[in-house]
This record gives C-alpha cells, sequence and structure tokens, in this order.
C-alpha cells in the first residue's frame, strides 16, 4: 500500500473515532452538567489529537501541511452544526475550543521537531493550555460531590456556584450581603429555574419540599414545581405541575408522591426516568426575587398507584 493510501486510511480511522466523541447524542442518562462539561472540554483534547495524528502523517508522507491545517481549522464550525442534530447544543465557546486544540497540537508537532530549551518551552505552553482548558470539567465535578454529599438536599442558593446548578431562564442571579437571589428580568413570560444535578429516578421518594422566600410587588405570584418525564417541552397535560401562591416572605411546601405520581391528564408519571424538575414564576413582575433555601426529597418506599 503507497504511503498516501496509508496515510489517508490512518486518518479516517481517527476522524471516525473523534467524530463518534465529538458527536454521540445525549441520552436521558447523560442530561447532567457533570457529563456535558467533560463532554464540551474534550474537543482541545480530541483536535489537539487529531491535529498531531494528521501532521505526523503527511509529514511522512511528505504531502504539503498547509490544505490539510485549513481544513482542520473549517472542521470545527462543521462539527459544532453537526451537534445540532445529535441532541447537542453547538456553540462558539465549543469552537474556539475546538481551534485553541488545533493551536495546541501544532505547538506539539513543534516541540516534537525542537531541541533543548525551545522544545522544553513549547511542551510547557501545550500542558498549561490543556490543564486550563480542564479547570473548569474539574470544579464542576467537585461541585457535583457537595451536592451528592448533600442529598437529600437536591439544591439550594447556598453557595457561588448557584448558577451552574440550575438552568436559568428569564432570571439574573445576584448576589446581596454574602447571599443569592434570583430576580426576574421581564425577558420571559414564564421566568424559571430547572436543576442540573438532577436523579432520575424517583422511584423511592416519598415527597419533595420546597422552602423558598420571595420579594417583590406582584399582586398575585404564583410559584410552580414542574417534573416531566418525556423528552423536550412536552404539553401541560403530560407533566406534573403544582402551584403555590406567593404572600412574600419565607414559605414552604410539601408535595406528596400521591400527587407527582400522576401527570395533568391523569396519565401515571414514569418515575424511574425523570427528565425535568423545577420552579417557575407566574404573576411576577421585573425585579421581584425568588431565593431558594432548599430542595429536598423525602425517601420513602411507597407503593405506585395501579395504571
Amino acid at each position: 500500500m503507497s504511503a498516501v493510501r496509508t496515510t489517508t486510511l490512518h486518518l479516517v480511522v481517527v476522524v471516525a473515532a473523534l467524530l463518534v466523541i465529538l458527536l454521540v447524542p445525549f441520552s436521558a442518562g447523560v442530561q447532567d452538567r457533570v457529563w456535558r462539561v467533560w463532554f464540551d472540554a474534550a474537543h482541545l483534547p480530541a483536535f489537539a489529537l487529531l491535529t498531531v495524528v494528521a501532521l505526523a502523517e503527511i509529514t511522512r508522507a511528505r504531502l504539503p501541511r498547509t490544505p490539510v491545517s485549513l481544513g482542520l481549522i473549517a472542521a470545527v464550525p462543521l462539527i459544532e452544526w453537526l451537534q445540532g442534530f445529535s441532541g447537542r447544543d453547538p456553540s462558539w465557546s465549543d469552537a474556539l475550543w475546538g481551534w485553541g486544540g488545533i493551536a495546541v497540537g501544532w505547538v506539539v508537532v513543534l516541540a516534537i521537531h525542537a531541541n533543548g530549551k525551545r522544545r522544553l518551552a513549547l511542551a510547557l505552553a501545550a500542558t498549561s493550555i490543556i490543564v486550563i482548558s480542564l479547570m473548569r470539567p474539574v470544579s464542576v465535578w467537585r461541585d457535583h460531590v457537595v451536592l451528592l454529599a448533600a442529598y437529600p438536599v437536591l439544591v439550594g442558593f447556598d453557595t457561588r456556584w448557584v448558577e451552574s446548578r440550575w438552568h436559568i431562564q428569564g432570571l439574573v442571579v445576584v448576589e446581596e450581603d454574602g447571599g443569592w437571589w434570583a430576580q426576574v428580568t421581564g425577558e420571559d413570560a414564564y421566568p424559571g429555574l430547572f436543576l442540573v444535578d438532577l436523579p432520575h429516578d424517583w422511584r423511592g421518594v416519598a415527597a419533595v419540599v420546597l422552602d423558598v422566600a420571595y420579594e417583590g410587588t406582584a399582586d398575585s405570584p404564583v410559584l410552580w414545581w414542574r417534573m416531566d418525564d418525556l423528552p423536550g417541552n412536552p404539553p401541560y397535560a403530560e407533566r406534573f405541575q403544582r402551584a403555590m401562591a406567593l404572600t412574600g416572605g419565607r414559605q414552604v411546601m410539601r408535595i406528596e408522591r400521591a400527587s407527582f405520581e400522576l401527570a395533568g391528564n391523569g396519565r401515571a408519571m414514569a418515575l424511574e426516568r425523570i427528565l425535568a424538575a423545577g420552579l417557575f414564576l407566574t404573576g411576577a413582575r421585573p425585579g421581584d426575587r425568588l431565593w431558594v433555601h432548599r430542595i429536598e426529597v423525602i425517601p420513602g418506599v411507597v407503593a405506585p398507584i395501579s395504571p
């Protein structure tokens, strides 16, 4: 087999393997932020590896480097676009990490062919970039461990990590006197907070407790607890929702399993695969604020209702 054909075969195998990593769809079991942040962080080492292998192969086959390098640069936004069809969220930040990976790959190749202090400097530069790219995934994993240790308390506004623990819409997190509040912006008709580190199996949960405080000028604000067992944004009848009128100050609401095991249309919820859960507001005004002391589940083995 000729050198060109061997090079092409090697590149096809490497590209196929990396595409599997970068385009793998997120299933119900990998919706949490730890999985997502590590998958996103894979852009830099993946493209660094691809660049090193590609440059090594084309050098061995005595082919020009420039077309391959330009192809790699163009492949980054193309892969981000393709991710939109696999259930993942394309973003320019991921593209930047991909281009950073190409730069790291070039630095590694230059280091291999350098000597003395120049090789050391290039190797340290590549290592530093990779370490920096892993800082956020490691920090998110550490916070995930903190949340696991706090179970059965799922989440609360108790640390600087409050923003990363929720999918936030129509709200902005503000800090005041060492605490955090979710403030209504007025940009969304249903401002809400949905848990990111969400346990998906609720079959052993007997109740869920919401402990919140509300400050605002709205006449009749309402806080809703919502649970989905279907993907996407299911209609009202296909999800569970429970309302709590907000009167100002701190309030606690306990929702029993007998309630949340039924969707709005009376269908039995698939408690073994709860895909989303969180809070949203109706009737709130811009500037109104919500503070979540805790969302806690009460463990207990409760027999499910008959379908």
